[in-house]
Order: C-alpha cells, then structure tokens, then sequence
C-alpha cells in the first residue's frame, strides 16, 4: 500500500515502516559514513555549540558531531521509535537528548540551538509540512545562526540525472527538483548562504542563516 502524507504524520519512518531498523543503520553506516563526516566537519567549522539534528536516525551524524571540541550539547529528532532507541543506546555515554518527534513540532524552546541540521529527511515532508518545518527551525535557532539541509537538488550530471528516476523517493522530490525547498526555507525566515559541495551530481550541502 502506498504511503501517504499527513500534518500529523510528517513522513514515513523507512526503518519502522519495513522492520529493519538495524539493517537500515548499518546501510547508512556503510553508504554515508564518510558523508556524514564531511558534513559534520562543515558544521563543526563555525564553532556552534548546541546542534539539533532533524531526522537525526540512528545517530550517526550526531556522534560524529561530538567529535569536535566545543559542540557541547547535541539533540536529535526522528519520528520512528526504533531509530530514537538505537540513537539512544549509540549516544548513551554522549552528553545528548534524542527525542520522538517530527520536523513540524520541535520539542525545544525558542533560539535554543545555534546550529540546526537535517540530513536526506526534508525530501520526506509534503510542501505544507516544509512551511511548518522552516518555522519551528526558525523558533529554535538562534539570530544569525546556521540552518545546515544535505537533500536532494536538480542534478547538474549525467549521474545525478540517472539516479533521480531512479530514487525509490523520487515522487516526493518535486519541491527539490523546482527549487521550492529554497524558495520555502527564505520565505519562511532563511537566507541563503552557500552551495558548499554536492555528491552524485543530485545531492548537496547548503548553509542558510536565519535572518
């Protein structure tokens, strides 16, 4: 049966979804690892102290995170259970907080974090869940500081033209594919800061700062 979105159900938790949340880990682990640590360097690089990952997952990006010296509390989000216990049990000796909770409702209180961060998540969100989205990212981070979005972007290369269609995600990629991510992520308060580097020709790292 195919999915479908809901304001109260901001995406589909692919782990919980097919029961195969530690085999979804150790993918991730495996395909993105080294990604995960380049963009855990980019973060690290404007010396923030307090990060939120949005769709943090299993926690991956966040333990690399607490690898650089003066990030001193991280906080993690993910709607799927079962990703919240591995990240849980990943971070235990880390000084973090890892809650069950959507893109659309963060369970922080206003400029709470100076840095924010979602990793292959805001693809999974329908148009009017980024709107929501971009306005609790705007509540939680701090003035002046960086929203950092590694998704997907209109490919640049044959690669990346090939891997779209192929993308099991590919249908929920439109807003990707338009340009609507920026055009929401500005209007809702963010200001475009840079490109810093794609992969595959389709997927990349932008910093916004809220304004």
């Amino acid at each position: 049966m195919e999915h479908t979105h809901s304001d109260e159900e901001p995406y589909a938790p692919v782990a919980h979804t097919h029961g195969q949340h530690r085999r979804y880990a150790f993918i991730s682990r495996l395909l993105f690892g080294h990604i995960q640590s380049r963009i855990a360097k980019n973060i690290a690089s404007t010396h923030p102290k307090t990060v939120l990952d949005i769709g943090c997952g299993p926690g991956f990006l966040l333990k690399k995170l607490h690898a650089y010296k003066g990030i001193s509390t991280l906080y993690g989000v993910d709607p799927d259970p079962s990703m919240v216990r591995y990240a849980q049990s990943l971070l235990k000796n880390i000084s973090s907080t890892i809650f069950c909770a959507n893109a659309v409702s963060l369970p922080l209180e206003d400029a709470t974090c100076d840095a924010v961060v979602t990793s292959l998540a805001f693809h999974h969100l329908s148009s009017e869940q980024k709107i929501r989205a971009t306005k609790e990212i705007v509540r939680v981070l701090q003035p002046g500081k960086r929203f950092w979005i590694f998704d997907f972007v209109a490919p640049t290369n044959f690669l990346g033209r090939l891997l779209i269609p192929l993308s099991p995600e590919h249908r929920m990629l439109q807003d990707n594919m338009s340009g609507r991510v920026r055009e929401i992520l500005t209007e809702g308060g963010l200001m475009y800061e840079k490109t810093h580097w794609k992969v595959f020709g389709g997927i990349a790292l932008v910093s916004y700062r809220r304004v």
